[in-house]
């Protein structure tokens, strides 16, 4: 996972790829979770194609390869037509905004508490069992 995390990083150099407008300032292009990933990148197909290409590479230096039914696109803000072409292209299915990941919402705005209450509710009810 490093060696695809170095690869992601040269994205930040790369004329093709656009940061995603809330990641530019900070520079990120992508968080890993275990052996979860999230990209971060303008939904145009010369990002889209940036990131198949890291990813392609990837798999033919590890052997690894994404499972298409394990992955999905999150997209926002453009038209249907381009979020077809981008599944299409990655061969993943396009998920549905908002997204839990390991029980909380990835949102933009600072978690409320009612955001946090069905973890703390779970982790609560670990404790008392």
């Amino acid at each position: 996972m490093e060696y695809l995390s170095r690869k992601l990083n040269f994205l930040k150099n790369d004329g093709l790829f656009k940061h995603h407008p809330k990641c530019s300032r900070l520079n990120i292009t992508h968080m890993f979770f275990a052996d979860d990933l999230i990209w971060f990148g303008w939904a145009d197909m010369s990002s889209i194609a940036t990131l198949h290409s890291c990813l392609q590479e990837f798999s033919s230096v590890s052997g690894l390869e994404t499972n298409p039914n394990k992955c999905s696109v999150y997209i926002s803000g453009v038209d249907e037509n381009l979020k077809a072409q981008i599944c299409l292209y990655l061969n993943f299915s396009e998920g549905i905004l908002p997204v839990r990941y390991l029980g909380m919402p990835l949102i933009t705005k600072r978690l409320s508490w009612l955001d946090c209450s069905p973890l703390i509710s779970k982790i609560s009810e670990q404790f008392h069992s």
